[in-house]
């Protein structure tokens, strides 16, 4: 199949297609990073794309501009484990919008932590990433990314 005859498939199946915005230094892949932009609860973000997150994050700096309410009971607690360690000062936050292209996502959970991290990263220093869309949205919208023409193909939910 074509390049052009698999958005084309795609399209005809219910997808749609949002751009991947890359980062590298030669201007393709493998040595960059994936972003999408995104709407969370009606405003523009930058999401970096990682299909090895279990969920979604948010920076807890961006808190505030997207409207996000917070907060979990006194004596709850939130481990989570990335590719560094294990991760702690982490909140959690339910009942977010998220609008890819034209796909929208209701009722979405995430994780509020620090990924200060991320723009320490040399070739992201310029960058302000506002969060990571993980495999939890990526399963919802029947992800298939399009490494060769740089696409996330999603089909919304029914």
């Amino acid at each position: 199949m074509s390049k052009k005859g698999l958005k084309k498939f795609l399209k005809k199946n219910g997808y749609y297609a949002i751009p991947i915005i890359i980062t590298a230094p030669n201007g393709h892949m493998p040595a960059g990073h994936l972003f999408v932009s995104v709407k969370l609860n009606g405003k523009k973000a930058l999401f970096m794309l990682d299909t090895g997150a279990s969920v979604s994050v948010l920076d807890k700096s961006s808190v505030k501009k997207f409207k996000v309410k917070t907060g979990m009971e006194e004596d709850t607690e939130i481990n989570a484990l990335s590719a560094s360690g294990l991760l702690n000062n982490i909140d959690f936050s339910t009942e977010n919008k998220l609008k890819l292209g034209k796909i929208k996502f209701q009722n979405v959970p995430l994780l509020i932590m620090d990924l200060s991290h991320l723009a320490n990263a040399e070739e992201l220093s310029d960058l302000h990433i506002d969060g990571v869309l993980g495999s939890d949205i990526l399963y919802r919208g029947k992800a298939i990314i399009d490494y060769s023409r740089f696409y996330l193909f999603l089909k919304p939910e029914k």
